[in-house]
């Protein structure tokens, strides 16, 4: 209720509502009641700056993304980045294509739209409430491939680089994962597992901006691939596996409390607070202290079964909840 007073303040700037269809003008006190009301139920948030409020970003029931943001705050890149966000939460959870748009001469909402993967289809006339003429918009559609082709996931850190699989990755992946000491130690890779399997791997687990991908892991400067790690979240789940591996040959290194302490932020960043899940067979404490050093908590015990063992084998279970503060995880 606080952010009515500053919703008139920034619809009643003429530069910012000329550029919006359905917003009363001008804009009372009642007109911005009426929007908290009922419309934040419908998915519209508040951007804050500082916890100053700052504008609107609103992902539709129907599938429809509308924001605004206070003049004061354009030309920093912000609606960009809370779009952004928005969206990779979208994505991330298994939403389907957006529908965007702009009105004509809008260069600055083109551009939001535009870096966050949109495509232009078609203009449409449509009723301006606070200019009161029809005006032209330029109809924008986005889905999940191309908001992923547009926000590349790649991290750097000091020795490594995490990337999308790519087919080329296949070979290694392969090698790796049929080693026995490794095999035996992951859910889904049997001894026999070919080559033929690891190309079609890649493109299931390759980046496509949810909540269902792999990283390959390489040196810098060098184009093997040494391990993977990435997560999986099924639709309807509020939470995430995250799992791993890497090549014995690279045992020693450090390079796995690498990959997760650089991966862990990255998700919080494009997807928000998503708490993880992780399972570890109880003769692979490397591993295990390996989560507890980035943060997870043991939280029981199991039986886990992998292609490469011939019967199930005790696990230890591991949760990070991002929104717990750091003492209570």
């Amino acid at each position: 209720a606080t952010d009515a007073q500053p919703i008139v303040t920034g619809l009643n700037d003429w530069n910012v509502v000329t550029w919006l269809l359905p917003v009363p003008w001008p804009h009372s006190i009642e007109n911005a009641h009426w929007f908290l009301n009922n419309t934040v139920s419908d998915g519209a948030l508040a951007i804050e700056l500082d916890g100053k409020f700052a504008g609107v970003v609103h992902l539709g029931l129907d599938g429809e993304l509308g924001y605004w943001l206070d003049r004061y705050y354009h030309g920093k890149g912000y609606m960009t980045e809370a779009v952004g966000a928005l969206l990779s939460a979208h994505f991330c959870a298994g939403g389907g294509t957006i529908i965007g748009g702009y009105i004509l001469g809008n260069t600055a909402s083109r551009n939001v739209q535009l870096k966050v993967g949109f495509r232009e289809t078609h203009v449409q006339t449509k009723p301006s409430i606070p200019r009161g003429v029809d005006v032209e918009v330029m109809q924008m559609v986005l889905t999940a491939e191309d908001f992923a082709a547009a926000n590349p996931l790649v991290i750097e850190t000091d020795r490594l680089v995490l990337q999308p699989l790519q087919e080329t990755d296949a070979p290694d992946l392969r090698r790796i994962v049929t080693i026995p000491d490794v095999g035996r130690m992951l859910l889904i890779f049997p001894p026999d597992w070919t080559e033929d399997a690891a190309r079609a791997f890649t493109h299931t687990w390759r980046w496509k901006g949810d909540a269902m991908f792999r990283l390959a892991i390489t040196r810098k400067g060098k184009d093997r691939l040494i391990g993977t790690i990435g997560i999986r979240r099924t639709p309807g789940e509020a939470e995430a596996a995250i799992f791993y591996f890497l090549d014995p040959a690279e045992a020693g290194n450090g390079f796995a409390l690498e990959v997760l302490t650089a991966l862990l932020p990255e998700l919080a960043r494009r997807f928000g607070p998503l708490p993880l899940v992780a399972d570890v067979f109880t003769d692979n404490p490397p591993s295990a202290r390996v989560l507890e050093k980035s943060g997870f908590i043991r939280t029981g015990t199991g039986m886990g079964t992998s292609a490469a063992r011939l019967e199930p084998a005790p696990i230890w279970l591991y949760r990070l909840d991002p929104q717990l503060p750091e003492a209570d995880r």
